[in-house]
């Protein structure tokens, strides 16, 4: 695969990106109501900086340590060292954050993230490993903090519950520019134009001062978010508020449904994180890994706008993900069948569409189903079965070929798709305990054209 196929398959998806919305008029827009538009001004800014940060580090972690002269295995196992933290800390931060409040937790994200940049500056293992320690607790806080101060904040100023898919939805899209923006600019400081010199640890420099920047904004404009003190009343420790955080996943039915489902979708495509760049780089120790990741990017901006669509086409939520589900499945397994790069790269890309439906998705259902005493804690509980099953696939990769991983992860996702069309089935029956959300399984459109 040449670099020139890269560039063709980053334009075709503008291409069709430029089409629909000609066609559609699907980018997301201000809303029209002014406090919803001023609330999502206020989240998004943030959010996305945070993202920018993040995104900066994902296409030459892997090649940075690489050029410090660490073995597949070795780089394997820093991986798996960053979920095992993650792992361990999830559940017991979002307890923190639901009891002692979400932007201080925000604030903390900011600043192990930014020395867990540090740590990377080095190539000592004990600090590679460090940094690796900081990066699995830091991915925790931002995948269950800032959307939990967000949803909080939406009921709290009182706004629809079915407003919710726009404000994820927004969320995605600004994700796919902004992470294709960090890839383009990765590249371009890793591998400047006209030098023949490769600076990898380049980007998490940049990442460092984001992250800076990040926390003063986050300071300055949001408040402070807790779960409501009657609720937190009989809870006397993080320790309590921690084990709480498990009981809707173990008592409900419909809240463990979507935990299963999260699981071995968001399992596989961690595993396709590791995979992606040894599958891809054909032993070219300067492969345009910061475009091909951009290409990556660019497709869950697509796979966002689908999404957008899909409602305004009068689907659920629900359907939306289950054919995110289908669609990694397909790709998941046209890599385990073919062996040839040009092929894995188009199933790549394919996956990545299906990760922008995803994610609005999932997040919507998740804003429905979990409770709000313990949004941010149930929400650390979801990703341990997560990091478990992506720790065992990291050590597999001592004894698994990249093909054979492929067909597990096809199979993780067959088994996310039965648990997610199980909990379809639990949220359209009729059981006062499964009443269905309003938004999630009615099909209702979200239209650019409503109140909000």
């Amino acid at each position: 695969m040449d670099d020139a196929f890269v560039h063709f398959v980053f334009v075709a998806l503008a291409a069709v990106l430029v089409a629909i919305e000609t066609k559609h008029k699907l980018l997301p827009r201000p809303p029209q109501n002014p406090e919803f538009r001023a609330f999502q001004i206020k989240y998004l800014r943030v959010y996305y900086a945070a993202l920018f940060a993040d995104w900066l580090q994902g296409p030459y972690l892997y090649r940075l340590y690489e050029q410090y002269g660490y073995l597949q295995q070795q780089i394997a196992a820093l991986y798996a060292i960053g979920y095992v933290a993650a792992m361990v800390s999830g559940p017991l931060l979002g307890g923190m954050a639901d009891k002692h409040g979400r932007k201080k937790m925000c604030l903390i994200f900011c600043g192990t993230y930014a020395l867990s940049c540090m740590c990377k500056l080095s190539p000592a293992f004990f600090l590679l490993m460090l940094g690796r320690v900081l990066g699995g607790v830091s991915t925790s806080l931002l995948l269950s903090t800032f959307e939990a101060w967000m949803v909080s904040e939406h009921n709290r100023l009182g706004f629809p519950s079915d407003w919710l898919p726009k404000t994820f939805a927004l969320a995605t899209f600004g994700n796919g520019v902004l992470a294709v923006a960090a890839g383009i600019i990765a590249n371009l400081l890793a591998d400047p134009v006209g030098s023949d010199t490769h600076h990898p640890v380049r980007p998490f420099v940049l990442a460092i001062g984001v992250l800076m920047a990040t926390a003063f904004l986050l300071n300055k404009s949001w408040e402070e978010s807790k779960a409501p003190e009657d609720l937190l009343a009989a809870q006397r420790s993080g320790a309590e508020s921690c084990v709480s955080g498990l009981k809707p996943i173990i008592k409900q039915r419909k809240v463990w449904l979507l935990a299963v489902t999260q699981a071995f979708f968001e399992a596989a495509m961690f595993t396709f994180v590791f995979l992606w760049t040894p599958t891809l780089s054909e032993h070219k120790y300067h492969s345009p890994l910061g475009f091909i990741f951009a290409t990556f990017m660019l497709a869950i901006v697509l796979g966002s706008t689908a999404f957008q669509l899909a409602l305004e086409l009068k689907w659920s939520v629900a359907r939306c993900l289950d054919a995110a589900i289908a669609l990694s499945i397909v790709c998941f397994t046209a890599s385990f069948i073919f062996n040839n790069h040009s092929a894995h790269f188009v199933a790549f890309v394919g996956f990545e569409v299906a990760c922008g439906v995803y994610f609005p998705a999932i997040g919507s259902l998740r804003g429905e189903l979990i409770p709000e005493a313990d949004r941010a804690a149930t929400m650390g509980w979801i990703r341990v079965p997560i990091n478990i099953l992506t720790i065992i696939l990291m050590f597999a990769t001592r004894t698994m070929s990249h093909h054979a991983l492929f067909g597990v992860c096809a199979g993780m996702c067959c088994a996310a798709l039965v648990a997610h069309r199980q909990l379809m089935a639990l949220l359209a029956s009729n059981d006062d305990e499964a009443a269905v959300p309003t938004g999630i399984i009615p099909v209702k459109s979200v239209s650019q054209n409503d109140d909000a």
